[in-house]
Parts: C-alpha cells; structure tokens; sequence
C-alpha cells in the first residue's frame, strides 16, 4: 500500500465495533501505508498500531471518549514520542482543567492544536500558561463552550430556587427529583424542569463565561509565536478567528476578528 494516499475507515457491524479485528489484522499482515499523512481515530481502543502502519503520519485527530483523557487513551503515552506531529486535533464533550498538561506532555513539539468539544466547570483562562510552554505553537483552535453535568446543574438550582415546600427532592443527592410532583409552583415537576433547568445552565454559563478578545489576548501575551486563535462555535464546523495586532515592541496589543471562519480541522491548509 505504498501508494495510498487517502484514506477513511468506517467499522460498524451492529452494536460491535470492528476496529480491534482491522487493527490486528494490520499489525499481523505487517502493513504500512506511508503516504498517508493525516488520521482520525476514535480513541476509545488502543492506539498502538498508529505508528507502526502509518509511518508517514503528520498529522491525528483523536475524539476522546467522554469522562477520560489524554493520558487514559489505550496506549497514546507509550507511542507519543514515536509520532512526528505537527498538527494534533482532539475533541471531547467534557474537558477538565488537567487535561491540558496532559496534552502538553504527549506532544509538546505540535505547531497547530485544534481543541475542540466541551469544557467542563472552570475558567479557560486558568489553563493558559500550559499554552505558553509549547514552544513552536502557531495555531490553536480552542472551545470555550460549556458542558456542565446532571449534578451541577441541579446543585444550582437548588441554590437559586431552594427546596419546594411540597419536598420533591428525594435525599441528598440533587440529581434525584420526583419530576412527577402535581404541585402546580413546583420547579421540578414535568411542567416546569425544563424550564427552570435551562435556566440554571445559564447561570452556570455566565459564572464561567470569560471575554473572548481578553482571552485571545492573553494566549497571544502568553505564545509569543502564536499566529491565528480559533474559538469553536456551537455549530462545529465555525469558530470566530483571532489574529494578533503587535505593536512595535512585538507585543499583541489588539486583535483582528473574523466571525464564522472555518473550525479548523487536520485536513485544514492554513494560511497567516
């Protein structure tokens, strides 16, 4: 397979995936593709055949598995250093402040990182020095959209509306309501969850909320080499793109914006 250049794998056999059997079945047959330079992979199995068939690869893209993380990926730690990247794309529904040392100690060495996804309860803006230590960063897509889970949604509506007299909430645990209450004034009654419940993400979403061009200024301050800042839009293939406006002294002082640019992807040519 010398000559492959594309290439997309698609394993569905019912509710079993097939992509362990193809994986062994690789390693086995002892194939390489070396023309393929660009890879998806869903990173809920190993990763350990990556390097060895595809030896030319510059370029992955890993969707990381809702509650794990860079390091928990089958095997992505032991082949990190045997994999010459310059782009790294990863995305999850429900990112954690530690996840990004995490990606900084796999692949410190990538010039384009495309963080897509969620993230879950903290400030951006508190994983911004780990940015700084990439020393060759020039693009960095980045999501600020929020993913708040079951439990902190419903520990803030307690907060805000409290407990209803008519003592719906069973126990101590705020997930477990009775949704079934006819109390009419009720907040977690059938009529009137969906209502009050949107309403405590946004409470959480505003708590956590940063300005965007304070924050794009910050990554440029923080990466002196940084060139473009994608932040992801909740339709996933846009983002708002930010670009560095220095002063004399080499300080990005302002931004430029551009709304609706393309979120970037592995495939993506970029131009600065």
């Amino acid at each position: 397979m010398s000559n492959l250049q594309d290439l997309h794998l698609y394993f569905e056999d019912g509710y079993q995936s097939l992509m362990v059997a193809v994986q062994y079945e690789l390693l086995k047959q002892r194939i390489t593709v070396p023309g393929v330079t660009r890879f998806r992979h869903f990173a809920e199995t190993t990763a350990h055949f990556i390097p060895t068939v595809f030896t030319g690869l510059n370029a992955l893209h890993l969707s990381v598995v809702m509650d794990n993380s860079p390091k928990t990926i089958p095997d992505l730690s032991t082949i990190a250093s045997k994999l010459n990247l310059h782009t790294l794309s990863l995305s999850n529904s429900g990112w954690q402040a530690k996840d990004f040392d995490e990606i900084y100690d796999l692949f410190p060495g990538v010039t384009k990182l495309i963080i897509g996804g969620e993230i879950q309860k903290f400030k951006l803006s508190t994983v911004f020095p780990v940015f700084g230590r990439f020393q060759k960063l020039e693009i960095l897509g980045l999501t600020d959209l929020f993913d708040f889970t079951m439990g902190d949604v419903m520990t803030n509506l307690l907060d805000e509306e409290g407990v209803c007299a008519c003592d719906c909430c069973l126990g101590d645990d705020p997930c477990i309501i009775d949704t079934n209450c006819d109390c009419d004034e009720c907040h977690y009654n059938d009529e009137n969850y969906e209502k009050f419940h949107d309403m405590a993400q946004r409470n959480l979403s505003m708590s956590m909320e940063e300005n965007q061009v304070e924050n794009a200024i910050s990554l440029f301050e923080e990466c002196p080499g940084l060139e473009t800042v994608y932040f992801q839009l909740r339709s996933d293939d846009c983002s708002t793109c930010y670009r560095p406006i220095k002063d004399y002294k080499g300080n990005a002082d302002t931004v430029t914006i551009n709304e609706y640019e393309n979120w970037p992807q592995i495939s993506t040519d970029f131009y600065y």
